[in-house]
């Protein structure tokens, strides 16, 4: 298994990391704020997500937004072994088809309803959906629908592709 760097990297729509568009945060508290609002959704990106070494923990401004829909996009996935903390109570859907390892320490605060999933999109109702990787921010912008729990997150070997990815990662 090749390592890389723990930190946690914005790679879209907006995502600031410790005030940054695109920033990254390789150890303390890492603040997560910006992303894209639409109706009840707060959407987020990281190109990277892995708080193993250094990171002492994330915290996720969600604005009040109730669902929080992220998309990881590095191929190897996420790590995440620190608390993961919303400003807000809200519902947590987490998208890396990289694969998600939890790890000692990982836990999600204050999360009403947690979705980890390797899938590379959410359906979000009216037949329209967030993709880890491919949404534009004017494009989720208009996802204002809500997460729909009766429809289960589908994959897109196109989306997969692109990542360099045969088939989604393990959850571990």
């Amino acid at each position: 298994r090749v390592l890389f760097r723990s930190q946690v990297v914005g790679g879209g729509l907006n995502t600031r990391v410790n005030g940054t568009d695109g920033g990254s945060c390789q150890a303390g508290l890492c603040r997560v704020d910006g992303g894209i609002g639409a109706g009840s959704n707060a959407f987020y990106r990281f190109r990277q997500f892995d708080t193993r070494q250094g990171v002492d923990g994330v915290s996720i401004d969600n604005r009040g937004r109730t669902n929080v829909v992220v998309g990881v996009t590095h191929p190897q996935g996420s790590f995440l072994n620190k608390p993961l903390v919303l400003t807000e109570a809200a519902n947590l859907f987490w998208l890396s088809p990289g694969g998600i390892w939890l790890g000692n320490g990982a836990s999600f605060a204050p999360v009403n309803t947690l979705l980890l999933s390797t899938a590379t999109s959410l359906n979000l109702g009216q037949g329209k959906g967030f993709d880890a990787l491919r949404t534009t921010s004017a494009e989720a912008a208009g996802l204002n629908g809500g997460p729909d729990a009766s429809q289960p997150a589908t994959i897109s070997q196109t989306t997969l592709r692109d990542l360099g990815l045969a088939a989604p990662g393990p959850v571990v």
